[in-house]
């Protein structure tokens, strides 16, 4: 079926040490129990990490959008201004 993806760029990271150790926890923080409130990932065309979150559209109603979007969005707020 199809999907909605949510998508929030995080923070450019230029290669260094202090972006192998931002994507080392971006994995360990992936790696937890659900929920997830979305995933952490590096976008080479964007040379950023980024966050993002599939939500099927299957019976999608304004309720199930918000119930995904307010942790979804405080996930992405939280590591914006950890990398901050």
């Amino acid at each position: 079926g199809y999907e909605l993806t949510m998508l929030s760029t995080i923070a450019a990271l230029p290669e260094s040490k202090y972006r192998e150790n931002v994507f080392r926890e971006a994995l360990r923080a992936n790696g937890m129990p659900p929920p997830l409130n979305g995933i952490l990932a590096f976008s080479k065309k964007a040379d950023s990490l980024v966050l993002f979150q599939r939500v099927p559209t299957k019976e999608l109603t304004g309720d199930k959008i918000n119930v995904a979007l307010v942790p979804f969005l405080e996930k992405a707020r939280y590591w914006k201004e950890a990398i901050s």
